[in-house]
Order: structure tokens, then sequence, then C-alpha cells
């Protein structure tokens, strides 16, 4: 789910995955790559990231504890584990207020997390960031951000970082379905075009843009994917409740890695 508001199509619109991307040439398969494939990895490592998001979203809604609102990814997990398994140590990830499951994805130890959720001393920003704000930067989560949008040009920044200093990272920068219908997303889209940015766009579609069904106020059935053209993008879309298949597809954007350069 990571551009959400790309649905497989009728009968019943599912929320979905879109990754933004260029055309890659065959590169040498990621480490990760488990020897078995992919589903003997999923066996070890996928599904206990995707359930591990799923309790840490539960058990935080359920004890009613947490300070201010909480906005939770539950149901998007799939998206969080597929591309962090896909992801090596170094990528950056920029989540939106739904980053949960992303930070607990990438390392972030369970107990800080839902620590900062309850505004504890013991939370990854000692309780100081709350939900929508979850940031580890040891464990490449660059930040969860409120505003809409906003986090787009920055992880634009940090792929330019990357470009700049010769760097291997590669940026992936998850939204929802409602960030397409933001300037910014148009912005981040065309200056990573230009610059031909190390960065992946995922967008998680769940949708709806808060409380907004998201096909009622779009002209395009796929938000993020039927604009990707007007950037010179390739657009990818997966089904974003298949951990398996978003895992595949989020290899395939990394696969190109320090050969084809430009946002995936």
């Amino acid at each position: 789910m990571t551009a959400p508001v790309i649905w497989m199509g009728p009968p019943a619109p599912r929320p979905g995955l879109s990754v933004l991307s260029r055309p890659k040439k065959t590169a040498r398969a990621h480490p990760n790559h488990h020897k078995g494939g992919a589903a003997s990895f999923w066996a070890c490592t996928g599904w206990r990231l995707l359930f591990g998001g799923r309790g840490a979203g539960v058990c935080s809604f359920l004890v009613n504890r947490s300070r201010g609102g909480g906005d939770l990814s539950l149901g998007q997990e799939a998206v969080a584990a597929g591309f962090a398994v896909a992801m090596r140590p170094g990528d950056l990830s920029f989540c939106t207020y739904r980053g949960h499951a992303h930070t607990l994805a990438r390392g972030a130890p369970v107990e800080h997390v839902l620590g900062e959720l309850m505004g504890r001393d013991n939370g990854l920003m000692r309780g100081k960031g709350g939900s929508m704000h979850l940031t580890s930067v040891e464990h490449g989560v660059m930040g969860s951000y409120a505003i809409i949008g906003a986090h787009l040009p920055i992880a634009c920044g940090a792929a330019w970082r990357a470009q700049y200093k010769g760097a291997s990272d590669v940026s992936v920068c998850f939204f929802g379905d409602g960030t397409t219908n933001i300037g910014a997303f148009h912005e981040a889209l065309n200056f990573a075009a230009v610059w031909k940015l190390p960065v992946v766009f995922v967008c998680e579609n769940n949708l709806y843009m808060e409380y907004t069904p998201i096909g009622e106020v779009t002209a395009v059935a796929h938000p993020a994917a039927d604009r990707a053209s007007a950037y010179g993008l390739e657009p990818v879309i997966v089904d974003g409740q298949d951990a398996d298949e978003v895992y595949r597809a989020a290899g395939r954007r990394f696969r190109a890695r320090g050969r084809a350069r430009g946002p995936r």
C-alpha cells in the first residue's frame, strides 16, 4: 500500500501499492535474497516483521494509553515489511504519520516505539514526538511526518546528498493517496526526475484521503501511477496487502543500485 488509491480493479477495489520508477537494467541479485527463494526467506524474516507490526499496532490501540491522537497503520503492514526486507542497512525511510510498522520493520525496538506512543522517557524521542513523529536515525527511519506531502522534498534532499557524495544508499519515500493531490508531490517527482535522484516513491493507497474517498475528488483512477508518466517515471502497481508481491516489487527497484540512477 504505497501511493494508496491504486487498486487492482473492479468489482471491489482494494488498497494497493504503487511504486513509481524508471525502467532498470538487469543487475546482480540483492544480497538479502535467500538461496531458498522468496518463500523460505519470508518464512523466517518477512512474516516476523509483518505480524510484529500488526501486534504493536493492536497493543497500542487496546491499552488506550497513547498520548494524544493516534493514526495506526493497521492493514498496511505488508508494505512496510516487504520494503524493509528488500532494503539494505544505510537505506533511508521517510514515512507518513502512519509510520509505526515502517519504524518497527527497519529494526527499531518495539519497547521504544510503544514508549514513544505513551509519552514515556524510554521512547525513541524520550516521549516528545509521539505517535505521528516516530524517528530512529540509527535504523534509517528519517522521520514520520504529520504534514501531508512535506517529506517528499526532504526525501529528495537526502537522495541528492547520496548522489553528490557518490554513496550507494537509496531514499524510500512512503506516502498516502491523498498526497498525490498536494503540490509537493508534483514538485518532488519533477525534481527527482530532472536530477535523476536515487529515490523510490511508494504510494500506500488505502482509498481514503482522511475522510474523503480518493476516487470522488481525483480525475484519474490511480492517483499516483496514472500521473507518473508526466514526469518520465515508470508506474508499477501491486497488491499492497500481499507481502510477497511487495517484497518482489521492492527488490526489483533496488537491483540496479549503483548502475542506473534516477527515481524509481
